[in-house]
């Protein structure tokens, strides 16, 4: 079979492929179920396209050709088979053939999912008790193809309608309240979207008559300290009478109407250690009913040891270490004061803040070391140390080393001087010379002659004068 193109140039090209007529051919095509497909405890339809010229007999199989359901028209695959078959995946074959003994087949795999949703009921408990207010439910369910959830009430006499839920709650009141003082099942049922349903059931009482006490507050185990707690509960009954507490095991009872604070006169009476407060609730009938709760009363504050400083340590400017122990299982806040000065927190072991430490005068300084607990409970412990700083009067003295320093300071600036004239000419330094003047005598030179009468020249030219007689270089000495 060639398939030919070609263009407006005039360009030409095909492709061909080899093809078999036969009449007598069987085609099967699977339209549904597709690949993989998952179904549950209901066994799948099916939908195939069969051809051929001379048909003849189809069929199909789940289990390998062990067993053959024969069928004319698209309908669904055998329940039976079906159920026989394990969870997990599942090959179904379809069979052809005509009249002149052809055979043919396709086949595809789908996936048995028969298990059904997972029902865990949280609450309502076996036996549990409940009276004119309907109650409530936790449900876990768990499914991949989860669909629908719904619960319903029975018991010999009466069954009451499926309500569909979509999450935990509370049971439908009108339903609730259409129940008569009787024994009664809650199941709760879950299905999936592969058809497969399962349900799970607990037993409850309804009674009207019957007392309900639900404590909110305290929990169980909570820490008091010397305030006593406060109590929140919730009392419901049909035909209520009265509510109390003790917490003496019932040698002094107190009535409440309303939500309030345990009677402090009665919680300071108490020691230290587990407290048992029971709330109690009677109906006009003469039914009673308590529920209880235990609570811990503590009134020690924390116990601090101060490790160090120790007692009158002497410091100087630098502000001490500190290490304390405090220890209080409900501890909150630790902190110090230096002298009564402001509050200085710490989380551990550290050193005294240095500002407040500069701000003390020499002589004894009081660190006080304090600790709250969770409840209230203040302690504190002190300490005195001593502040020493150098007085400026016993340090040493520097007048020498200043009048040192000064002197080289002069040196220095006197050389300079003089290096700078010597450099720029100003003085020589022959000036300078020290030399010590000749011991021996010197013989004077006669000066040359000629000089002599030229300086005679010079003296008559000039006027009359007093002559001065010239000194010898020995007489200069001399006079000097």
């Amino acid at each position: 079979l060639r398939f030919y193109a070609n263009n407006s140039l005039g360009n030409i090209n095909f492709k061909e492929v080899n093809i078999t007529k036969d009449i007598y051919a069987i085609f099967i095509d699977i339209i549904n179920p597709i690949e993989n497909e998952v179904f549950g405890v209901n066994s799948p339809g099916f939908i195939v396209e069969i051809t051929s010229a001379f048909l003849n007999m189809t069929w199909y199989t789940l289990d390998g050709g062990q067993n053959n359901y024969t069928f004319t028209i698209n309908e669904t695959i055998n329940e039976a088979a079906w159920d026989a078959l394990s969870d997990g995946v599942v090959t179904i074959r379809f069979y052809a053939n005509n009249s002149v003994g052809d055979i043919k087949f396709e086949q595809v795999n789908v996936i048995k999912d028969s298990s059904a949703p997972i029902i865990n009921i949280i609450s309502p408990t076996i036996n549990e008790k409940f009276g004119i207010n309907p109650p409530g439910f936790i449900v876990e369910i768990t499914d991949p193809n989860l669909d629908t959830m719904w619960y319903s009430i029975y018991n010999s006499t009466y069954q009451s309608l499926n309500v569909t839920f979509i999450g935990n709650g509370t049971i439908d009141p009108a339903e609730w309240g259409a129940l008569s003082n009787a024994n009664y099942k809650l199941r709760f049922y879950a299905n999936n979207s592969l058809g497969n349903i399962n349900f799970k059931e607990v037993n409850i009482t309804k009674d009207i008559y019957a007392i309900f006490i639900d404590i909110i507050n305290p929990i169980e185990n909570e820490v008091f300290g010397a305030d006593a707690p406060s109590f929140i509960i919730e009392i419901t009954s049909a035909f209520l009478n009265m509510t109390w507490y003790t917490v003496d095991g019932g040698l002094n009872n107190y009535t409440f109407s309303i939500n309030e604070t345990i009677n402090e006169a009665a919680w300071d009476a108490l020691s230290d250690g587990v407290v048992t407060i029971r709330f109690y609730a009677n109906n006009s009938l003469g039914d009673i009913n308590f529920e209880q709760v235990n609570v811990i009363k503590d009134t020690s504050a924390p116990t601090i040891n101060i490790v160090s400083p120790t007692e009158n340590e002497i410091f100087g400017v630098n502000a001490p270490n500190f290490s304390v122990e405090i220890t209080d299982t409900n501890l909150d806040t630790m902190w110090y004061t230096v002298n009564n000065s402001a509050k200085y927190l710490f989380s551990q072991d550290g050193v005294i803040n240095q500002t407040a430490w500069n701000a003390q005068t020499d002589g004894d300084v009081i660190l006080n070391f304090y600790a709250n607990d969770t409840l209230g409970n203040l302690a504190n412990e002190y300490i005195i140390i001593s502040k020493k700083t150098p007085s400026r009067a016993a340090g040493p003295d520097i007048t020498p080393i200043i009048i040192l320093v000064s002197v080289i300071v002069g040196i220095a600036v006197v050389g300079g001087v003089l290096g700078f004239l010597i450099k720029t000419g100003k003085i020589s330094l022959k000036k300078l010379s020290l030399r010590k003047p000749p011991t021996e005598k010197i013989k004077p030179e006669k000066p040359p002659k000629e000089k002599v009468k030229k300086e005679k020249a010079k003296k008559e030219k000039k006027p009359k004068e007093k002559e001065k007689k010239e000194k010898t270089p020995t007489e200069e000495n001399k006079e000097k």
